[in-house]
């Protein structure tokens, strides 16, 4: 969690964590400490009871203070992470000032990765944190522009195999920066996690209006570009194409398509595609159009 300032601060903010049924007891609190020491307060907590969790916002003093604040989930790895691609080249932002990016990547004991990130801006440091599957930190480091440099790398050799979590922010959560990353295999043998998706579409028509429905189960673990086609007596027909987010866990969409040939068996042609590694899945249905 972290909680800072979206604006000039008139007094400094504070944070409470309550857990179900606490009696009014924080498990967590803290204060920035601005102008001395920060303009932002975090915190990692592990969450030990089931139910919903209470975040108090409140101010040092009497004033209006606009404020940001994020939550990001570290382990199990969080759904709305970005999956990486071993030595490809990921670029993002992070903004507002107190978000958090995350990416996940297939940490084995058998290989040794690095993973940098450096800035595109100088308008804020970038920061990376490594979480091991449980949870626990297992490597950072930051950017120290304009003293000594605009990239930081850390090297790792995972103690155990499973699914790590990158986390992304700028340096004390107080600002915003466009940044690279990347992770390599350094030496060893390393794994990357497969870039798998889904997509599979039930097609239905009614002869009477000549509507088409498909209903897709639609689900893609990075950003991708969803292209639907109608192909009939060998002909393609462009239904749609449109660019999809990061969609985990699958969702139910339906599409229509009016005034559909009536030729017969009729097919259509879906797929998810990304800039750098092509067609991800796809899904080929066919309906009778008479």
């Amino acid at each position: 969690m972290v909680l800072g300032f979206n604006g000039s601060p008139a007094t400094n903010i504070c944070m409470s964590l309550y857990a179900p049924n606490s009696g009014g007891t924080a498990m967590y609190h803290n204060c920035t400490d601005y102008p001395c020491c920060g303009a932002s307060v975090s915190t990692n907590q592990k969450l030990t009871i089931a139910g919903t969790y209470t975040i108090d916002v409140s101010e040092s003093a009497n004033a209006t203070m606009p404020y940001d604040l994020s939550l990001e989930r570290i382990s199990p790895a969080p759904t709305d992470a970005s999956l990486t691609v071993l030595a490809k080249n990921t670029t993002g932002q992070v903004s507002p000032p107190t978000a958090q990016e995350a990416y996940l990547f297939a940490g084995v004991t058998t290989g040794t990765y690095q993973i940098t990130a450096s800035m595109l801006t100088t308008t804020a440091n970038v920061c990376i944190v490594i979480y091991q599957p449980d949870g626990t930190a297992v490597g950072s480091g930051c950017t120290d522009y304009p003293c000594c440099g605009t990239t930081t790398s850390v090297d790792l050799t995972p103690a155990i195999n499973g699914t790590y979590v990158i986390v992304v922010y700028a340096a004390g959560d107080d600002g915003t920066v466009n940044y690279n990353l990347e992770v390599s295999c350094l030496t060893g043998t390393c794994k990357q996690i497969p870039l798998t998706c889904a997509l599979a579409d039930a097609l239905s028509y009614n002869a009477t209006t000549g509507l088409l429905t498909m209903d897709f189960k639609f689900a893609t673990p990075v950003a991708a570009t969803w292209n639907g086609w109608l192909v009939y007596q060998g002909k393609v027909q462009s239904l749609w194409s449109q660019s999809e987010p990061i969609t985990e866990p699958a969702v139910t969409v339906t599409k229509a398509q009016a005034s559909v040939a009536k030729s017969g068996v009729d097919g259509v042609l879906s797929t998810l595609t990304t800039s750098t590694g092509g067609i991800t899945c796809s899904s080929w249905a066919l309906v009778n159009t008479k």
